[in-house]
């Protein structure tokens, strides 16, 4: 021992011989000179073989035979005894165990803070296997990683002046101590290690065949036999669990009631799911309610700290554990990282690499790079083509190390003006073969679409800004957005920006039809002057309003420009418009109650779209095509259309023009006969439709509906709801007058079989008026049957007859939709008898159209 003074395994056999010789005293004496040996020379402490000969001494213990040359690591291994509840992880644990009972090397993978390291340890702790954990984040290179592990183990390295030498030997004692039975061991956090790490498991495993390891980093090791389970955020309810389990411990009291568990929810998903996040976050509730908790999440960053003390410093704060995978990047990864923070919602590879090149990344590295961070979990892909996230946890970070690098301003800039021209190639994309797959682009990138359009409406690119809401019009129009394409709309109209007048004209003819909140210094849209400006207008780049010119001219009266206009679209270069501009041709011959021709355009319209594979426009003719086969009588082919029509929408996964399909199914049910089942698929509308014209209509369906079924409470609940949001309406409107001539007319009738003649005939005013201002034909003639009804009830039932005639000249269609007016028919049947009903029918059947509508009006049928 004299002449080898830091030979701690003889130094170990020298304290046992003194204490058996009854030198207890000298051999404390001993075990002292050694430490401190150790530590002044070494910087080293005593090892595990040293420590137990020094405790036999203390307790008087007999000596012990020598120490092997080789020792064992102890029987059950060192992992430390749990001292939280393990919750959220249940799948993760079993997902990994499954993967560890088939694979002999397990990496979970994930990004900091997502429990890596305590999922390792709970499933360590429930093997059958001793289980070791050597913890490799404190190791600064790999030439320690072996004596480290050896240490782990119970075991203590060879001092040896050569580090290289002294782990080479270390790596033999390993191979030595796991050789033997099945033993497990848990390398945690091996990222900053990966290459050293990667090869000496992959030693270990070779050399020593019963032995397992689970390994946790934030890459994967990347040697073969690996299996990987990715630890990912948790879901929103085992974040709010966590939650729950942590807050209850440092605040005693707090639970989850209907009150603090959307607050926690929210937190836990605006800190992503992460455990580390969660813990910190809970934490925080022994200094300040959980409300101001919630409201001081935007500095995420300073908030989230004071982790417990026994913690690695690098799991104390938030900020930490992301500093540690900063750290391990290149600066081609960093600056790559950077520039993905202005991305929300994710991006496709495109994108990335249009913002994320230059300055030092070659746009054809951008992949590869992107497939690194990807490796590190600072990155996740999904889908076949694929899409790249972060969490929102990294991306804050990365953007404030992109405001650091003075980087910041020009990123949001390239990103804005890159999803403005990706917004005008979609536009094109969204009426053809490829509508299917623009959509799914244009969901994917929404969040990326309106951070481009805020962007540029604040920093005076109002022009590119209104242009781009305009190119995204039609996928709003698909994906039922009206609500949110009129918010933009309002927003850019309200910047200083000088506009085209083409595009100014649209936005604010579209704000105005929602809700009349134009801008102040826009002022009102006037249909003439719009038409004056399309009239002559260069449309062939903006085909939303060389098919709004027909439209506007049909519904302001001037049916011959309208004629015009709709032969005009024959020359515009875009086949879709030339598909619309049937469409529309088909709507005003309905309105003028001219079927005949209506099917005609209709299924023009019809082909062109299918030779175009536009989806959304073949559904909505197979829609109109299926009223023409009701109006028919042909119900199987209306229902026939119908299914093709929602097929097509199942297709494009658009909800748009799904309450009016319920409400034709209702129809078709109610030409059927089956008032029961009509009533269920307007129940069924009334619960699912937000549109408020949709909402309008099956309002005043489920009414007459639930009338007729004898519900008469609900009914009239019904009615006056629909009159009362007619009232809230302007009527004068003539997008408007179609629902309050429907609803005005159904609630007039409903009055007049309930004997309160004096409000139905004040209501058939309204209706009648709005129906004449709606240039709509059909429209008329669905009144004509309330006029009926309440003309029948004021004692005239010939003239009750000839309204029905008149109604049905109108509408283009002997077969009345409401069950009422069936029933009504009977009355007049009994009263009339057969011969005269059908004469007094036949007469107003055979007026023209304009004698046809004065039969209706109140003025001169009912004073």
């Amino acid at each position: 021992a004299a002449e080898r003074p830091l030979d701690e395994r003889l130094g170990a056999l020298r304290l046992r011989a003194l204490a058996a010789a009854g030198r207890q005293a000298e051999a404390l004496a001993a075990y002292e000179e050694l430490r401190r040996a150790l530590d002044e020379e070494l910087g080293a402490t005593p090892s595990a073989e040293l420590q137990a000969a020094h405790l036999a001494v203390l307790r008087g213990e007999a000596a012990a035979p020598p120490a092997p040359a080789r020792p064992a690591p102890a029987a059950r291994g060192n992992l430390p005894a749990a001292r939280t509840s393990f919750v959220g992880r249940d799948a993760d644990l079993e997902r990994a165990g499954e993967l560890l009972a088939r694979h002999r090397l397990v990496t979970l993978v994930g990004p900091g803070g997502a429990g890596k390291t305590r999922l390792a340890l709970e499933l360590a702790a429930r093997q059958d296997s001793p289980a070791w954990l050597a913890e490799l984040a404190p190791l600064g290179d790999g030439e320690a990683l072996a004596p480290a592990l050896l240490g782990a183990l119970g075991l203590r390295a060879a001092t040896l002046p050569d580090r290289r030498a002294a782990a080479a030997d270390a790596e033999s004692q390993l191979v030595d101590a796991l050789a033997a039975g099945e033993p497990l061991l848990v390398l945690d956090n091996c990222e900053h290690l990966v290459v050293p790490a990667a090869r000496l498991a992959d030693r270990l495993l070779a050399a020593c065949p019963g032995l397992r390891i689970v390994a946790t980093s934030r890459e994967p090791l990347g040697i073969g036999g690996e299996a990987l389970a990715a630890v990912g955020p948790l879901d929103e309810p085992a974040a709010v669990a966590l939650f729950a389990d942590r807050a209850a411990s440092v605040a005693p009291g707090f639970a989850l009631d209907a009150e603090t568990e959307p607050v926690v929810a929210d937190v836990c998903r605006r800190i992503d799911g992460l455990p580390l996040a969660i813990e910190l976050a809970a934490a925080r509730l022994r200094s300040m309610p959980l409300e101001q908790l919630a409201e001081r999440l935007h500095d995420r960053f300073r908030l989230l700290t004071g982790g417990s003390r026994a913690a690695a410093g690098r799991q104390r704060t938030l900020r930490a554990v992301v500093d540690w995978s900063w750290d391990l990047l290149g600066e081609p990864e960093r600056r790559v990282l950077r520039r993905l923070s202005v991305f929300s919602g994710g991006t496709a590879l495109d994108a990335a690499e249009s913002v994320c090149a230059g300055d030092g990344v070659d746009a054809d590295d951008v992949f590869e790079l992107l497939t690194a961070l990807v490796d590190r979990s600072l990155l996740q892909v999904a889908g076949s083509a694929p899409r790249w996230r972060m969490l929102e946890t990294i991306r804050e970070y990365a953007e404030e190390e992109a405001e650091r690098a003075g980087e910041l301003r020009g990123l949001r800039e390239a990103h804005a003006r890159h999803f403005a021209a990706f917004a005008e190639e979609a536009d094109r994309r969204l009426r053809g073969a490829d509508q299917v797959r623009w959509l799914e682009r244009l969901r994917a990138d929404h969040d990326n679409l309106l951070s481009a359009l805020r962007f540029l409406a604040e920093t005076g690119e109002g022009a590119l800004a209104l242009r781009t809401a305009l190119h995204l019009l039609w996928f709003w129009a698909l994906t039922d957005g009206r609500d949110e394409a009129v918010t933009w709309l309002r927003a850019v109209l309200a910047t200083d920006a000088e506009h085209d007048p083409r595009d100014l004209m649209l936005a604010s003819a579209l704000v105005a039809w929602t809700d009349h909140a134009l801008p102040p210094a826009q002022g009102a849209v006037d249909p003439e002057a719009a038409l004056e400006l399309l009239v002559d207008a260069d449309l062939t780049d903006r085909p939303l309003l060389a098919i709004a010119a027909p439209v506007i001219a049909l519904f302001s009266g001037h049916e011959a420009l309208a004629e015009e206009l709709l032969a005009g679209l024959d020359a515009h270069p875009d086949p879709w418009v030339h598909a619309m501009g049937e469409f529309i041709r088909a709507h005003a011959a309905e309105n003028d109650g001219d079927l005949e021709t209506m099917a005609v355009h209709l299924d023009e319209s019809l082909a062109r779209f299918r030779a175009i594979g536009d989806r959304w426009g073949m559904a909505v003719a197979l829609s109109e095509r299926a009223s023409l086969r009701m109006v028919a009588g042909d119900l199987e082919g209306a229902e026939a259309a119908l299914d093709g029509t929602e097929a097509l929408l199942a297709e494009l996964g658009s909800r748009v023009d799904g309450g009016m399909i319920l409400l034709r199914r209702a129809e078709l049910r109610l030409r059927q006969g089956d008032l029961s089942g009509a009533h269920d698929l307007l129940d069924d509308a009334f619960e699912r439709t937000r549109d408020r014209d949709e909402r309008m209509l099956v309002r005043v369906g489920l009414a007459s509906v639930s009338w007729r079924l004898g519900d008469r409470d609900r009914a009239r609940a019904l009615r006056d709801e629909a009159v009362e949001a007619v009232e809230r309406l302007d009527a004068k409107r003539p997008d408007y007058a179609h629902m309050c001539a429907i609803a005005l007319g159904s609630a007039a009738a409903m009055f007049a079989e309930d004997g309160e003649l004096g409000r139905a005939r004040e209501l058939a005013a309204g209706a009648y008026a709005a129906a004449v201002r709606a240039r709509d034909r059909p429209v008329l003639g669905r009144f004509g049957e309330a006029a009926a009804m309440l003309a029948a009830r004021s004692g005239d039932p010939a003239r009750a007859a000839g309204i029905l005639g008149a109604a049905m000249r109108l509408s283009g269609s002997d077969d009345p939709l409401n069950p009422g007016t069936r029933e009504l028919r009977d009355e007049l049947r009994e009263s009339l008898g057969e011969e005269r009903l059908a004469a007094a029918i036949a007469a107003g059947r055979a007026l023209g159209p304009e004698e046809a509508a004065a039969r209706l009006d109140p003025g001169s049928t009912w004073t």
